[in-house]
């Protein structure tokens, strides 16, 4: 990842795994390698929320769930 940062070129397109590290982790490095700020987590309610809405539209669209 800190590679990818270093050597990449402006516009190319790099597969960034986690590896062993939770997103949060993974979050948490990458803000303080960066210095931006960890990106807050949605509520899981309104998480299941959303879902619940967008699940029907994805089985209109694609004929099955997601």
């Amino acid at each position: 990842m800190i590679l990818a940062a270093e050597r990449g070129k402006p516009g190319a397109h790099y597969i960034i795994s986690a590896g062993d590290l939770t997103t949060r982790e993974m979050f948490a490095l990458l803000s303080q390698e960066t210095g931006i700020p960890v990106p807050r987590e949605a509520p899981k309610p309104l998480v299941r929320l959303v879902g619940n809405l967008l699940d029907p539209l994805g089985q209109l669209f694609s004929g099955s769930r997601p």
